[in-house]
């Protein structure tokens, strides 16, 4: 749960879905949003030192711009308490390293839903990266090539629902067709 006194990285360009993720995710509780130039945001030092010198306490990003952070980083970022990642599988190692410190979950979704449909919390002990559970509102189903939904721990299609689901693709009915 964030509250008033945290401050919200706005890291993702305000074309990506995300970004919209941010601005609420900050607002709602009453949060800083904090935004900096391009430049700032680079992945690497200039992102290092965006989040320290600004005090960022949450943010998301991407497992490829985390990994661009220099080492050491994870314990020099004391006030980074939530850290969300997404976007792309989160490695292993990644996972352990950054959890360490500071809550840290794993947000996956993929464009049609609007963000990210579930979520997981990753420990240091951590044993694999997974997708984890469906949030609030949404419903996630492994299905098998008959459509039928497959046991606890097989492999098959992921299919998601809920609110936060596309209706389709605007004047592009065989996408929405082939993704829907």
């Amino acid at each position: 749960d964030l509250q008033c006194t945290d401050r919200v990285l706005q890291f993702a360009s305000i074309g990506y879905d995300a970004s919209i993720w941010e601005f609420v995710m900050a607002l709602a509780p009453g949060a800083t949003l904090v935004m900096a130039p391009e430049t700032k945001l680079a992945p690497g030092v200039p992102l290092a030192r965006t989040l320290r010198t600004e005090n960022i306490t949450v943010t998301l990003l991407t497992p490829t711009v985390l990994a661009a952070l220099p080492l050491g980083t994870e314990g020099v970022l004391e006030r980074l308490s939530t850290l969300f990642v997404g976007g792309d599988p989160c490695p292993l190692p990644l996972a352990r390293r950054w959890s360490a410190r500071r809550r840290m979950v794993n947000a996956y979704g993929p464009t049609e839903i609007t963000v990210f449909s579930t979520i997981h919390r990753f420990s240091p002990d951590l044993m694999q990266v997974t997708i984890g559970h469906p949030i609030p509102g949404a419903t996630c189903y492994v299905i098998d090539n008959e459509g039928k939904e497959v046991a606890s721990g097989s492999t098959g299609e992921l299919y998601i629902g809920g609110p936060g689901l596309a209706r389709g693709y605007l004047c592009r009915p065989s996408l929405t067709a082939d993704k829907f």
